[in-house]
């Protein structure tokens, strides 16, 4: 299923307009936790995603821009029997996203899409399963600095 997305991510743009590529754009996060007091969450947790763009069009005069995108997330814990805490896997997925500016100089997107992706959890440090899924999905961020102008 992913290689199938993966398939039409990369393809289906360049069927549709023949013009060059807008834009590369790129995003990455990681976050490093600890949790305690928790009888189920305890320990540490890592998250990790990033994700490779192409824009292919722009929407009339707009900001809005048609998406395609690879990437790859993941979670590892340091209680290696949640197999729920300890996955990686491989996206894939088409979106229309937005960008513009926000108060205090800053930055703010928007996107609405589609993403095929794939987990193979871990449990006590061995293959556990795997999922496949469609996800439709709704992103927003914004940020900024209010010192600068």
């Amino acid at each position: 299923m992913v290689l199938c997305a993966s398939f039409l991510t990369l393809s289906l743009p360049p069927l549709l307009s023949r013009a060059e590529p807008i834009g590369y754009p790129y995003s990455a996060y990681a976050t490093l936790s600890n949790t305690w007091g928790s009888e189920d969450e305890d320990g540490y947790k890592f998250d990790g995603y990033g994700e490779q763009g192409i824009d292919w069009l722009r929407l009339g005069a707009s900001r809005w821009l048609f998406n395609t995108f690879v990437g790859v997330a993941g979670t590892v814990s340091d209680q290696k029997e949640r197999y729920w805490d300890n996955k990686a896997g491989p996206r894939a997925g088409l979106k229309l996203r937005w960008e513009g500016p926000a108060p205090g100089s800053g930055w703010s997107n928007m996107a609405v899409g589609v993403r095929a992706e794939n987990y193979q959890y871990y449990g006590d440090n061995q293959p556990y399963d795997s999922d496949t899924r469609f996800v439709l999905f709704l992103e927003a961020a914004i940020g900024g600095d209010w010192k600068k102008k």
